[in-house]
């Protein structure tokens, strides 16, 4: 206690002074900071999760995610073709004559 606190102090206020050391309210503040730190270890992981989701492919990775897809699998190879080259843009339907796209049928 501070020397001006001294004469302001009450009863009640000296009460629970007193019960600073109580076990149950130390087992109340242990469990409080417990979930505290368990909701701070799962914010760092959601934030690590949404960091990786929402990362940007580069550019040249669409056109791998355009031949993971059911359609472009089940595609004859023109339209396989005509989907890469709408994937990469106007600039790849120029070289897309010089190099085809790979078949995995033989």
């Amino acid at each position: 206690m501070v020397w001006h606190t001294r004469g302001v102090l009450t009863a009640e206020a000296a009460n629970v002074i007193a019960q600073v050391g109580d076990a149950g309210a130390s087992r109340l503040v242990l469990v409080i900071v417990v979930v505290l730190l368990l909701l701070g270890v799962g914010l760092v992981v959601l934030a690590a999760w949404l960091w990786r989701a929402t990362r940007v492919d580069p550019p040249t990775l669409a056109v791998l995610e355009a031949m993971g897809e059911r359609r472009f699998r089940r595609a004859d190879a023109a339209t396989r073709q005509s989907m890469v080259d709408a994937t990469r843009g106007a600039a790849a339907v120029e070289s897309a004559e010089a190099t085809p796209l790979p078949s995995d049928h033989g």
